[in-house]
């Protein structure tokens, strides 16, 4: 994996009558190996949410979703981040490590955050959240 790019849209939020809130991107891997990836959405500097964990194999891309659920019934506006994780699997047994926390000082890593602010929780209608996060170079085969 020789980079680890990230591209975001226009971010903002979709919200229903709970003012629960579901964004989605989409991670691309658009090098020749396999990655594991890391997702965590939140709203504290904690980011005590739930992670979200998958491997991506090469030249292909995933959607992930995640839920946002604010801490107060009503919201005006709030402060949301996303923090991604990329590992490449190559050189490493059993399709890489279990946890983060357990791959080797030689994997190469990356971290990158995006953070946006939720638009104001009215009648109006919400667009739906995308970003484009792009993981590696291209090869030049």
């Amino acid at each position: 994996m020789k980079s680890v790019t990230v591209h975001p849209e226009v971010l903002s939020m979709t919200a229903n009558s709970t003012f629960q809130s579901e964004t989605s991107f989409t991670i691309e891997n658009i090098t020749s190996e396999e990655i594991k990836f890391k997702v965590r959405f939140s709203n504290d500097a904690n980011f005590s949410s739930k992670p979200i964990i998958g491997n991506i194999p090469a030249k292909s891309k995933e959607t992930v979703k995640v839920c946002y659920v604010p801490k107060e019934r009503i919201q005006i506006m709030d402060l949301c981040k996303f923090q991604l994780h990329v590992i490449g699997l190559s050189g490493l047994q059993d399709n890489g490590p279990s946890t983060f926390a357990d791959a080797p000082e030689k994997v190469e890593k990356g971290t990158f955050s995006i953070s946006f602010f939720l638009p104001l929780m009215d009648d109006a209608l919400f667009c739906t959240p995308k970003s484009t996060i792009e993981v590696g170079a291209p090869d030049n085969d």
